[in-house]
């Protein structure tokens, strides 16, 4: 499997030439897993990744938190919409400040070692 890794001028890395279904092999997991610890940030530009391939590949880097809504069908992938007829409409309201600032898991009380935001 062709995983490029890329360093940028100011911060973090991008990584490329890998599918989604690629990342989610234990090879390349490691390999994402040691670029994240030099690199700090790790960018996949349009990896397209499948929600099985998400959850595996999270997997393999850790234990992820499973979502407190649990309205996936996948207990460890949040939904995000602001369309009402798919979550609750509360949630959907509160959501639209993600589109002005968003962090995940800094109330938790041990923090998180890896985060990431795949799409």
């Amino acid at each position: 499997m062709p995983l490029h890794l890329h360093p940028m001028d100011s911060f973090g890395a991008e990584i490329t030439g890998v599918t989604g279904a690629e990342l989610a092999e234990p090879a390349a997991a490691e390999q994402c897993r040691a670029a994240l610890d030099e690199y700090g940030v790790l960018i996949y530009r349009d990896l397209h990744i499948a929600d099985e391939d998400l959850v595996r590949f999270t997997r393999l880097l850790g234990d992820p938190m499973m979502s407190r809504t649990r309205e996936h069908r996948l207990g460890e992938i949040e939904t995000i919409t602001l369309d009402p007829s798919k979550t609750d409409a509360v949630l959907a309201s509160y959501r639209q400040g993600n589109f002005h600032w968003h962090i995940d898991g800094a109330t938790l009380e041990i923090p998180q070692y890896r985060g990431g935001r795949l799409r």
